[in-house]
């Protein structure tokens, strides 16, 4: 029990504005202090109340906890069991979870409350209109994980007063059937900006007369797809006129989307992800407004739309790991298009005799693991192309012509493209920050200023890059091994620019030793990877750069020893950096 010992003598806890009981498991009672006058109500100035883990406590909260703002009742199942009330006039924020539903009903006259989070009570059934018509003020509502959820309320005079409601989230309901009992129209929450539906299989209908939500979410909610969005009847009850992002997720059963002009003429991005149920997205070029559409792991999607270029707004198109996806020719693209993604679609074969190089506005093009996907001849790209990455294409031949004109491109990854013999004439492109080349088996040019003018990259920042792309290296017992004319300290700068920070080099599998320089001409690195040099046995003699934050040395197995701590003869050298990764 807590009683007359914790409250003192009189005024208890004048300044106190935080008070936390936490997994107090005897804890049965909480006695109310009885005081005489008004000046010495207990707890005058608390802001913030929080009772969790309190299994058996019994009773009621202080019944004047006028300048509370945030109560959170956590586990107390017996709490507020009485019929006695609390009245709350400041209270701000309220979360619930793994109570009594009964709690509700002692907490009257919520008149500030601006946040609601119920969670875990696992009676309630649907909220008592009493309760509700007090939150006036509430923006933000969130449930989970009430099993017995059938419904907000009985009926819709509840909501009259709900006009701030902007969020609501309802979540692991599984028997939550409707907002309103009954079959009449469900015309509520006009002014909600954001709904999030999550798991309640058994929900059948969204509320009418939408018009200020912007963002809906829907995962795993099977019953109200194709029910309820808009479609060609222009008597349709759903309007959603200012929905901007709608993201769906999780339905296994066949899904259209009937759109229309009329229905979502403000729809911005569409989001589809584990739908098993979509197979045809040809109605989405119906939705002039989009500008982003990402379909991801959508299996028996079979085609993309013909049409797709008639999105005159469309800037952002994803589509990840659609297995079932064949498209012999790409279809064309809309002209605004800024970014393109194609990941994991194993059937998609061609790009070539698409508009890709009339896309003015492209600025990032990522291909990966699209095991069908054939180039001959690369298609031109567009000049504002500032990313390009190519990885798991093993059926690629050729990269972009006179590729060295795209100078707006900064960001550049070509990996496990094993048909890739050679880069094209002319150079990279001139302004490369990140550069990623690696197991590109048939790679046949070695690495030179001649060749590839890494040195000449003077943005160049982070470089990865392989044994198999650097010709006759990695055969070397030095690395770099320079030119027979050249001092050794200068074999670095025939091969990386001194504006590297970062750099990784792998499998360099006959290299014994790293030549002198390298503290010198990279003095600007702070990372260093050295990964699958089996027989490297030498750092550079005259040390490592002086700034260097990351060393990693992996699969250098005579390496492990040297570098081993307070024991390796190279550990003097390498304590001093912050973080280190030495495996054999």
């Amino acid at each position: 029990m807590i009683g007359s010992e914790f409250y003192g003598t009189k005024r208890p806890f004048p300044s106190l504005k935080t008070l936390k009981f936490k997994e107090m498991l005897a804890w049965k009672e909480w006695s109310l202090y009885v005081c005489g006058r008004e000046e010495d109500i207990p707890f005058s100035c608390l802001q913030h109340l929080v009772i969790r883990g309190c299994p058996v406590l019994t009773g009621i909260l202080p019944c004047q906890l006028d300048h509370l703002i945030k109560l959170r009742i956590h586990s107390c199942l017996h709490l507020n069991s009485s019929t006695s009330v609390v009245r709350l006039p400041s209270l701000y924020e309220l979360h619930i979870e793994n109570c009594n539903k009964e709690i509700l009903k002692s907490l009257v006259n919520l008149t500030s409350l601006t946040i609601l989070k119920i969670e875990g009570l696992a009676e309630l059934v649907c909220f008592d209109s009493g309760f509700m018509s007090h939150l006036v003020k509430l923006k933000e509502l969130h449930i989970a994980r009430c099993d017995k959820l059938t419904y907000l309320l009985q009926d819709g005079d509840g909501t009259q007063n709900l006009t701030c409601l902007q969020k609501l989230a309802i979540e692991g309901c599984p028997q939550f059937t409707s907002f309103v009992a009954g079959e009449g129209e469900i015309e509520l929450l006009s002014n909600l900006e954001r709904m999030k539906l999550m798991s309640c299989p058994s929900l059948e209908r969204l509320p009418s007369k939408m018009h200020a939500l912007g963002h809906l979410s829907i995962k795993n909610c099977p019953k109200i797809m194709g029910l309820t969005f808009p479609s060609d009847d222009p008597n349709t009850k759903v309007t959603m006129s200012q929905l901007e992002h709608l993201y769906i997720k999780d339905y296994d059963f066949r899904i259209s989307f009937p759109f229309a002009k009329f229905g979502l003429v403000a729809l911005k991005m569409l989001i589809v992800e584990d739908c098993k149920g979509v197979e045809l997205l040809e109605e989405i070029t119906i939705v002039e407004s989009l500008k982003s559409l990402n379909i991801r792991r959508c299996m028996n999607l079979g085609s993309l739309p013909h049409s797709l270029h008639m999105l005159a707004h469309l800037t952002h198109l994803e589509i990840i790991n659609c297995p079932a996806l064949e498209i012999e020719d790409f279809p064309p693209l809309p002209l605004t298009l800024s970014s393109l993604l194609l990941k994991w679609c194993p059937k998609i074969k061609s790009i070539a005799n698409c508009n890709i190089a009339d896309c003015n506005n492209l600025t990032k093009l990522e291909i990966c693991a699209c095991s069908a996907l054939e180039m001959e001849d690369f298609p031109p790209l567009p000049v504002n192309l500032s990313e390009l990455i190519l990885y798991f294409c093993p059926k690629i031949k050729s990269l972009p012509k006179e590729w060295h004109h795209l100078t707006c491109l900064q960001r550049l990854q070509i990996s496990r493209c094993e048909n890739i013999e050679c880069f094209p004439e002319g150079g990279l492109p001139p302004n490369l920050q990140w550069f990623i080349i690696r197991d590109c088996e048939n790679m046949k040019r070695p690495m030179s200023v001649r060749e590839w003018g890494l040195p000449m990259l003077t943005s160049l920042t982070y470089l990865v890059i392989d044994g198999r792309s650097m010709g006759g290296e990695r055969d070397k017992v030095q690395f770099p091994s320079g030119d027979e004319d050249e001092k050794e300290e200068n074999a670095w700068s025939l091969l990386f620019p001194s504006s590297l920070t970062s750099l990784s080099i792998y499998g360099m599998e006959n290299v014994e030793r790293l030549s002198n320089g390298l503290q010198n001409y990279l003095s600007s690195l702070e990372s260093l990877f050295i990964i699958d040099w089996p027989k490297l046995r030498d750092l550079p003699e005259d040390g490592l750069p002086p700034f260097l934050q990351q060393l990693g040395i992996e699969g250098c197995e005579n390496m492990k020893d040297r570098c081993s701590k307070l024991t390796g003869d190279y550990w003097p050298l390498i304590q001093e950096i912050p973080e280190l990764w030495i495996w054999g």
